[in-house]
Formats: C-alpha cells, structure tokens, sequence
C-alpha cells in the first residue's frame, strides 16, 4: 500500500474573485495532492502560479494548443492540473480530436515511485453547442480507451438522472438522439474506474434525486454535475461534495475533495 492521496475537482467559475476562491481551495488541500480546476482563465491561471508557483506543478489546457485570431469566450476557459510538489509530472497534453481540445488535460505523473495517470475536463454544455456536446464527449471516449487514466475530474453537465450504479444513469443527450454523455460514463466504468463519491460513502441506492448536490439548473433543481472518478484499486476513506462552502467562495459549483490510499 501507498501513500494517502487527496484529490480535489471544482469547476471555480470564470467569474468573480479568485483570491477568495483560490484561499477556500487551499484551505482543503492538506495533503499529497492532484487538484482538477474547470474554467481557469489565463489571468486567473497566471495568478495561481504567481502565488502557488513554488509549491505546485502546474498542466494547463491552454498552454498546449496555439490561440486563434478569432477564438471566442468559450474558447479561453483552460483546464487545470494542480499537482502537490511531492508529485512529478512527466508527461501531458489535451485530447487533440476533441472539437474543443482546450476543455481537456492530461498528465502522466509519479507519486512514490508509481505512475499515475490524470485527466480533467469540462464538457460542453447543452445550451449553445447542441450535438457539438456528444461529438465532443465521444471523442473524449475514444481518448479514455487509449491513455487508462487512474483518476478523472469532470464537470459533466449530465445526467439528468443520477445513481450509484452509472448502468441506471438517464442523460440528457438520449432526450437528443445523441447518445456521447452516456458512451462516456460507460467508458469511464469499463476502463475500470468507479465513482468515488458512491465507493468511499458505500452507496448501494438512489431513490430520488440526485446523490449530492454540485449545481443547481434553473427549472429543474439541485443535480450533480461534477464527478470525481478513480482506479478500482484505489482504497476510497472519504469524498465529500463541499457545495454551500463553494458558492460562499464565489463558485457556482461544489468543490469534490476525496482522500485515497493508493
């Protein structure tokens, strides 16, 4: 057996006040850590390293594709790894087939003489990008089957109807004639992961609702959106969804924080 390791995943809103948010996020970092960050803009990733700079090592989606001369909005929100100093990263990048590579970042890194491999993404939401959605979460799929990462971050936007068992998950894409949300939550089991919330807290059902709240839909209510998943070897000892503590620091989202042996 290893070490303990802490993972964290937070979609930290574009918007607002970093400093706020970024001294709630190290307020939960206590230990040997990967940290999965969603909507990282290029002023707030260069604020993070400034402060954090000596103490992380950093991968960020932007820093691994060339800007455009007429990428819009949607195309500069970056993907972040936070890698504790105590962990090496060897190798990264983005998934290049994806219709918006820079919502993916990958890492292959070395944690106490092991390997293991990171993936963080933000998926494209239903409003605005249509089936852009599914054709992004399938090729996201294809990539999953290649690299056989150890541990994903994922803001999901889906599904529309949760459980601990992603076999009895309804997505919003099946509502679409589109069917990539649910190609990728399969992967994700297949590839032999498993939902970290649902292992550490031993949930064996769901009867209404969703399992904890990460956001909250307008007309439609509390979901969870967000998703920490792990290697099945990995020893769950407790994943919490810090949702109202998350929007007190300026997010619109719940920071997931778990801890491992691995």
């Amino acid at each position: 057996m290893g070490g303990e390791l802490q993972i964290i995943d937070w979609n930290i809103k574009f918007t607002g006040y970093i400093k706020k948010k970024l001294e709630f996020l190290f307020s939960v970092a206590e230990k040997d850590y990967f940290i999965i960050l969603q909507e990282v803009t290029r002023e707030d990733y260069s604020y993070i390293e400034k402060i954090y700079g000596e103490n992380c090592n950093f991968v960020y989606s932007l820093d691994c594709r060339k800007s455009g001369m007429f990428d819009s909005s949607s195309r500069k929100l970056g993907t972040l790894i936070v890698c504790g100093k105590n962990i090496k990263v060897i190798e990264y990048g983005i998934v290049e087939r994806a219709l918006l590579p820079e919502r993916t970042v990958w890492a292959v890194t070395e944690y106490e003489g092991r390997q293991i491999k990171i993936f963080g993404v933000h998926s494209l939401a239903r409003s605005g990008f249509g089936k852009a959605k599914s054709l992004q979460y399938e090729a996201i799929s294809e990539f999953l089957y290649e690299f056989r990462p150890d541990i994903i971050g994922v803001d999901a936007n889906e599904p529309e109807t949760d459980s601990y068992d992603i076999d009895k998950m309804r997505f919003y894409d099946d509502n679409e004639g589109s069917y990539g949300a649910a190609c990728f939550f399969r992967t994700v089991k297949n590839i032999g992961l498993k939902d970290a919330y649902v292992s550490a807290n031993k949930i064996a059902e769901c009867d209404n609702g969703c399992l904890a709240v990460s956001y909250n839909v307008c007309g439609t209510g509390d979901v969870r959106f967000d998703f920490l998943f792990v290697n099945n070897k990995f020893t769950a000892l407790c994943c919490k969804y810090l949702y109202k503590e998350a929007l007190e620091a300026g997010s619109d989202h719940a920071l997931i924080t778990a801890c491992f042996n691995v």
